[in-house]
């Protein structure tokens, strides 16, 4: 919705990280967008927290048809995924409404 909205360019690749990819630029909260160093080192982390989850749900999801190893998902791990989610989404979310003038 919101790269649509936006009129952004979407990626043949329609996984997460390029997706994020077009949004956090966009938003101007990709890591090279920012000058503070620490603020950078955060975006870092969340950039980082999206290639994760997108691994994650590649090696750990049943979606496509694994065969071989697999990974034993516990609460813990999926708790992490969704909260480390949640929070990068939540950012984003916030980000916008706060550019478009809603907070």
């Amino acid at each position: 919705m919101y790269i649509a909205e936006n009129g952004l360019e979407l990626s043949a690749n329609q996984t997460i990280k390029p997706l994020w990819s077009v949004i956090s630029k966009h938003l101007r909260i990709a890591p090279e967008s920012v000058e503070e160093d620490d603020l950078k080192r955060i975006l870092s982390g969340l950039s980082s927290i999206v290639d994760g989850i997108g691994s994650y749900r590649t090696h750990a999801g049943s979606a496509n048809g694994h065969i071989g190893r697999s990974y034993r998902v516990v609460p813990r791990h999926a708790r992490l995924a969704v909260h480390s989610a949640h929070t990068l989404c939540l950012f984003a979310f916030e980000t916008w409404q706060a550019r478009r003038g809603g907070g």
